[in-house]
């Protein structure tokens, strides 16, 4: 079983990540189960999926079934478990215990379970997720506020040890990414470098994982090295 909670600063690249290795993760044998704890979620949007209530994670929390069976299948071996499409800012939080619930029982049955964690901890499945996972994913972010993010959430980030693995997703090609990386004292683990036009190939074809090109090779280059940092965290596969 493997929990990997994807975390960071708002619009660092959270979803882009984690929409990217769930693909190349069940492009490799892997069962997958994304989650989205916010209201509205980003990752149902970007994959283009209509989420009907039963099929939501507020259903899962509610234990109206096996989290196989209500998670929306996005393709082969890629499933999604976020809010109904028609649900507002103040859908309801089940709170702790069937947040925790919804996390144990979605790593018994899916290989690796994604978390798109919400940039603040106020969330109880983010919260558990943070708590339950084998590794989470550190991204730096792409503009200078993300520094005041680092400092605000230095002591969590401290508790999580060695799971915490730092990363350096670049969302643009003219930000000084070094230099907020010495502003934070972070080293990444992995660099995953800028794809030019990468909102337009992810409208085609919903993820940037796999495409051609140099820039292309060497996304997916870094997102493989990333997918055997958490294998080997996680005892995948």
């Amino acid at each position: 079983m493997s929990i990997i909670a994807i975390w960071g600063p708002p619009n660092s690249g959270k979803t882009t990540l984690a929409v990217d290795l769930a693909f190349a993760l069940a492009g490799n044998g892997s069962s997958v189960c994304l989650i989205s704890p916010e209201p509205y979620s980003e990752l149902g949007a970007m994959l283009e999926q209509s989420i009907r209530p039963e099929h939501s994670l507020t259903a899962a929390q509610k234990n109206a079934g096996p989290p196989e069976r209500i998670a929306v299948r996005v393709g082969d071996g890629l499933f999604l478990l976020a809010a109904a499409s028609d649900a507002d800012a103040f859908a309801e939080d089940l709170g702790g215990d069937s947040a925790r619930n919804v996390l144990e029982q979605a790593a018994e049955a899916f290989d690796a379970v994604l978390v798109d964690c919400p940039a603040a901890t106020d969330n109880a499945v983010s919260a558990w997720a943070l708590q339950l996972s084998e590794s989470v994913l550190i991204l730096s972010g792409c503009r200078s506020a993300s520094a005041l993010w680092f400092s605000a959430y230095r002591r969590v980030i401290g508790t999580l040890g060695a799971k915490g693995i730092p990363v350096c997703l670049e969302a643009g090609g003219s930000f000084h990414y070094k230099g907020l990386l010495q502003m934070i004292n972070m080293t990444p683990a992995v660099w995953v470098p800028y794809v030019p036009g990468a909102e337009e190939i992810q409208a085609e074809r919903k993820t940037l994982y796999g495409i051609g090109g140099r820039s292309g090779k060497a996304y997916t280059s870094a997102i493989d090295a990333l997918c055997e940092l958490i294998t080997e965290g996680g005892n995948l596969l």
